[in-house]
């Protein structure tokens, strides 16, 4: 077209100013590049920050810990005696009334009383039979009596030993018998041994101890009929019982 000449036409043409094109433009969006992103800002490095302490307790907290466990330990405490009675009752249920505790002036010892004198024993011997002046405790092949009653008043502690052993060795067939050990006093002693075979073929050695008490006549007799193969142990328990029953009349 021609240069524009003031006759030809009334309006000017448009003008257009020229602007610079951006830093970091590409080609144009013609040419078939990508189309252009605004820069990126880089990221931010991640700080992980120590875990905070829980904030302290309310008041009144620590209180109420305290107070829950004596509640606890008294609970416990209460429960003790209640298992140790459900123990006791040996698998009885619950409320079932069969529990009775034991009395206390109940006596659980090994003892028998013969008059005013008292008859005791350790565990593994075992009541025989029993009168108003007489014990009978066996253990095995072994036999111990042990007698009150009152002696004759001319009879001393020696005659008495004497008659008893005659009495209680009758059948052991063919006995011999030891001399008598004797000591006088308030109260008389005497000790006689003896011994023999019995019917089934088992030796048995024979004591028989007595003491006598010179004025009231009362007399205590222990007659032990013991197999000859008998432990120590069990001697020295004989020893023991026939002790503590002549001691009473000391």
């Amino acid at each position: 077209m021609d240069a524009w000449h003031p006759g030809l036409m009334s309006t000017p043409p448009p003008t257009f100013e020229n602007y610079p094109p951006a830093a970091d433009a590409g080609a144009g969006s013609g040419d078939g590049a990508d189309p252009i992103e605004p820069p990126r800002s880089e990221p931010r490095p991640v700080v992980f920050a120590p875990p905070s302490a829980p904030p302290p307790p309310p008041p009144g907290t620590d209180r109420r810990h305290v107070l829950r466990w004596i509640g606890v330990g008294a609970a416990a405490l209460f429960a003790v005696p209640l298992i140790a009675t459900a123990r006791n009752e040996g698998g009885s249920g619950p409320g079932d009334g069969s529990f009775e505790p034991p009395d206390p002036d109940d006596d659980l010892s090994n003892q028998a009383d013969i008059g005013d004198y008292t008859v005791t024993w350790p565990d593994g011997w075992t009541v025989d039979g029993t009168t108003d002046t007489q014990v009978v405790l066996v253990e095995g092949d072994s036999t111990v009596i042990f007698r009150a009653y009152t002696a004759g008043d001319d009879a001393t502690a020696t005659e008495e030993a004497q008659r008893l052993l005659n009495r209680h060795t009758a059948g052991l067939g063919k006995r011999k018998t030891g001399a008598a050990k004797k000591r006088s006093g308030p109260v008389e002693t005497a000790t006689i041994e003896g011994s023999g075979v019995r019917g089934d073929g088992v030796r048995i050695d024979a004591t028989v101890d007595v003491a006598v008490e010179s004025e009231e006549r009362a007399a205590l007799a222990v007659i032990a009929l013991l197999p000859s193969d008998i432990s120590a142990a069990r001697r020295k328990e004989v020893d023991r019982m026939r002790r503590d029953f002549l001691d009473q009349l000391g």
